[in-house]
């Protein structure tokens, strides 16, 4: 497991003797960290993210959360197999009219980039897409609020 830095987004591992992370320092999945590293350092600040579990059995998934207010406009293509996703989307499309307010307030937030596996997936795979996502965020221009 590393940890990565809440302000520098530096990168450390784990030393393993079970002792206690540092308050500045939050936990991060190997696979994934690089790749957030470079996306917060370019200005698209994370909210969450898993590089996905090749040892569960059923569906897993890769994803990067993102901040509010971080935009999808002007992201080139997405990695091969990534989509966006909006965890609000199906409950603001069940809602009549829903008023100019809520629509701001749910419909970007929180949005993700994901990768859904299926139950054949292992390890290897979830490695080839963590290569691909780390290929496109060294190919991002910074975001600029």
């Amino acid at each position: 497991m590393a940890y990565m830095h809440k302000k520098t987004f530096d990168i450390t591992q784990s030393s393993g003797d079970g002792s206690k992370i540092p308050q500045e320092y939050f936990e991060i999945d190997d696979l994934i960290a690089p790749s957030v590293q470079i996306l917060n350092r370019k200005g698209y600040i994370t909210a969450g993210c898993c590089s996905g579990h090749w040892y569960t059995r059923g569906i897993s998934e890769s994803y990067v959360m993102f901040e509010e207010g971080v935009s999808l406009q002007g992201l080139p293509e997405l990695p091969d197999g990534f989509e966006v996703y909006y965890p609000f989307r199906e409950i603001l499309e069940r809602i009549p009219d829903p008023t100019p307010e809520l629509l701001a307030k749910l419909g970007n937030k929180h949005w993700r980039i994901i990768k859904k596996y299926s139950s054949t997936s292992d390890i290897s795979d979830i490695g080839e897409s963590m290569e691909r996502l780390h290929e496109w965020t060294l190919n991002l221009h910074p975001w600029k609020r």
